[in-house]
């Protein structure tokens, strides 16, 4: 039995900092066309998308339509192939009486009988455990609704912990015979290991900002002088000098300028994070525990 895994899609997601004119589009088409490959392009007998299927609690319908259409033609393609899809945490909300672009996407693919959403916990073959994001339900709580000792658990959840109810919980796994964990979420592509449990961290289908990507793959640093001559499909940052200004005709996917004042390298700033910050996941870390529900439901709410 072979399982696949493609890390957070976010589909829907709209790259424009830094973007020129003329290649406004581009970037979003890349990431349609390694999510299409990744459904249908694959040698596996499972297939586990490992949650945030979509940028944001609600997309356009179109982004809606076309996943569902993928993913549909996927598995009519491959019969003999499960897709499972993990909820992810951008998928989710406390508010009970809104409804998000994944309960759409849940509705469209009911129908095919190798498809399968996973909002909270399932159990594969006896052997393998499902944890998709579930707002209401801390993660401990959900460990605790599978059985022992699993040959490893896929899920979307917290390994940096911020207090938390969502911090994988690896001690807890280790109690019960669980020692391997496969997680989305963070979307830094690493494994570490903690009390006994080693974590592999898929990353994000692509890398969507400098700090995501640590093989220059997709983004890089450069000095005006360092600039390779073929940028096409590169999302560049250029550390500038005082007096130095950013090239007018680089043809890249994204460029971006970077002010760097010698002899004063701790005073750098840089803000070219800001397109990807979650106020919603910021703000319940920030949060003390014991406040942490009343406040976030009142900001859900607003």
């Amino acid at each position: 039995m072979k399982y696949v895994t493609v890390g957070d899609p976010h589909l829907g997601r709209k790259f424009r900092t830094g973007v020129p004119l003329h290649r406004i589009g581009d970037r979003e088409a890349m990431v349609w066309a390694q999510f299409e490959k990744e459904l249908k392009s694959h040698d596996g007998d499972i297939h586990i998308n490992m949650g945030d299927l979509f940028d944001k609690f609600v997309v356009s319908p179109e982004v809606v339509l076309r996943a569902a259409d993928l993913y549909l033609n996927a598995a009519k393609n491959l019969p003999s192939c499960r897709f499972y899809v993990l909820r992810g945490n951008h998928d989710a909300s406390k508010d009970t009486t809104k409804r998000s672009s994944f309960d759409i996407f849940t509705q469209l693919v009911a129908g095919a009988p190798n498809i399968s959403v996973v909002s909270s916990t399932q159990v594969v073959d006896g052997t393998i455990g499902l944890v998709g994001y579930d707002p209401f339900v801390p993660v401990v709580d959900q460990i605790e609704e599978l059985p022992d000792e699993l040959d490893v658990v896929y899920m979307h959840h917290d390994f940096v912990d911020f207090g938390g109810d969502h911090v994988i919980p690896t001690e807890l796994l280790a109690r019960r015979g669980i020692f391997k964990v496969v997680n989305g979420h963070d979307h830094l592509k690493r494994t570490e290991k903690r009390h006994g449990v080693t974590v592999e961290l898929t990353g994000s289908m692509q890398p969507y900002t400098h700090a995501e990507d640590d093989t220059g793959d997709w983004y890089q640093t450069h000095t005006l002088e360092t600039i390779p001559g073929d940028c096409t499909n590169l999302n560049i940052r250029v550390l500038l000098t005082e007096g130095e200004i950013l090239p007018e005709d680089l043809d890249c996917l994204s460029l971006i300028g970077k002010r760097v004042v010698e002899g004063e390298q701790d005073l750098e700033v840089d803000t070219t994070e800001f397109d990807t910050f979650d106020i919603h996941t910021a703000l319940s870390e920030a949060v003390h525990p014991e406040v942490r529900a009343l406040i976030m439901e009142k900001f859900d709410a607003a």
